[in-house]
């Protein structure tokens, strides 16, 4: 998301489908698909429901709130800080 562009998620493996359902409840994605019934249809309606330009700017607006977050910086800090105690 840091990228600010949508997603279309297709989870297989462990967090994956926690991740993908945030970015779903966010607005900036489509619905999981589940690559056991993955077919084209589905995967075009999901393709067509994130390049809807309401997507685009949540996803847009979503993407600077991360980058501006440094949450590398942050956690890296916060790993020193706990470390030292």
């Amino acid at each position: 998301m840091g990228a600010g562009k949508p997603s279309v998620t297709v989870p297989f493996f462990g967090d994956q489908f926690f991740w993908g359902t945030m970015v779903q409840k966010a607005g900036v994605g489509a619905k999981l698909l589940s690559g056991k019934a993955l077919t084209v249809s589905f995967l075009a309606a999901a393709i067509i429901e994130v390049l809807q330009p309401a997507v685009f700017d949540r996803a847009e607006v979503l993407g600077k709130l991360i980058d501006g977050e440094k949450g590398t910086g942050a956690g890296c800090v916060s790993l020193h800080q706990r470390m030292e105690a």
